[in-house]
This record gives C-alpha cells, structure tokens and sequence, in this order.
C-alpha cells in the first residue's frame, strides 16, 4: 500500500509515475505534492483496466493530489480514482481527488468513482484543461465533479452520470472559462441528505 505514497513524497518534479494497467494502488492519505513537470499515467497492455489509485483511509483528507500555487506542470492521464467504501452513501470520509492549484494543470481521460471531489480548484489555479474524462456511476461522485475558481478553464468533452448532492460543475471568482461537448445528468439518486 505504501509504494505509492513512498513515491508521492520523493519526487514532486520532473518526475513521471506510470501505473500498470489491471493494478490498483491503494492509498491512505494524500500521496502527491506535485511541484513543476509531473506526470501521472499508465503503461501497460491497452486492453486491460486503468489503473486504480484507491483510497483506503477512515477519516477525512482534503486531497489524494494537492496542487500549491507553486506548481506548474502536472498531468494526470488515464487513471482511475476509487475508494474502498464504495457506493456507501453514508460514508464521510470519501477524498477529493485532486486540488488544483498553480499554472497549466491537465485531467484526461481519468474515471472517478466513488469520491467527493474529482477536480476542486479553490486554490485558483491559472490553466486547467479536463478532458474526456468519466463518471460512470449513478452514486460514484458525492460533491463536485468540478468546482471553478482562477482563470483559464478548459472542460472539454466529459462525461458525467451524476452528483448525488451537488452540481457537476460550478464556480465563483473565475475569468475565461470554455464549457463545451460535455455530457452532464444531475438526478436524484439518493433518497436523503446524510
């Protein structure tokens, strides 16, 4: 479980972690403070799975990808994020995946299920482009699939089933946004708020 915090944590730049495809990688907390030119993506037989980053934690985290107004440079592609409670609709402790923040900041065709974030970006990133990205379940996204804050927003072409207790995209305080080609459902899944 540790290996891939353990890499998380030596090297914030100019750095590529490939994830084999069909693997899943379990996580307790964050395990990534990216700097300046990092690369998250797969490797592996095409045919197979992405490879899942898995939270695994019981309490509360901000991030499984911290970004600070420091970083520049980082791309997450083809992977999956999930966390092992599932579609538990009362769980507390589901993770926002990734908080963007800093310069030129890149989301492709990355699967998020069972989280509560896929993309904050309270830390008023400058540059940030999603794209092709999915939420493939009714239940697996609990808050934002993206919250919009700085300048420079690209979401281009994402595919998103459901928020069971937000919107799919919203924002406040940002300049030069492009919304376009996404396919975004907001149904009530769940019967209450927990």
């Amino acid at each position: 479980m540790k290996s891939l915090q353990i890499v998380g944590s030596r090297f914030d730049q100019d750095v590529q972690i490939l994830l084999k495809r069909g693997e899943t990688f379990d996580v307790s907390g964050t395990f990534l403070f990216p700097r300046q030119r990092v690369l998250i993506s797969a490797y592996g037989d095409p045919n197979l799975p992405l490879p899942v980053i898995r939270y695994v934690g019981e309490k509360p985290i901000e991030a499984l990808i911290r970004c600070s107004d420091q970083t520049v440079g980082l791309v997450v592609e083809q992977v999956a994020f999930d966390s092992a409670v599932g579609n538990d609709p009362n769980a507390g402790f589901l993770p926002h995946c990734i908080v963007a923040g800093g310069k030129q900041i890149v989301i492709r065709e990355v699967t998020f299920q069972n989280v509560s974030y896929a993309v904050n970006g309270n830390a008023r990133p400058e540059g940030v482009m999603i794209q092709r990205c999915k939420v493939p379940n009714e239940d697996g996204l609990r808050r934002y699939f993206t919250w919009i804050e700085g300048t420079d927003w690209i979401i281009l072409n994402n595919q998103v089933n459901n928020s069971t207790f937000e919107h799919c995209i919203r924002g406040r305080q940002y300049s030069r946004l492009l919304i376009q080609g996404n396919d975004l459902a907001n149904i009530a899944v769940l019967s209450s708020r927990t």
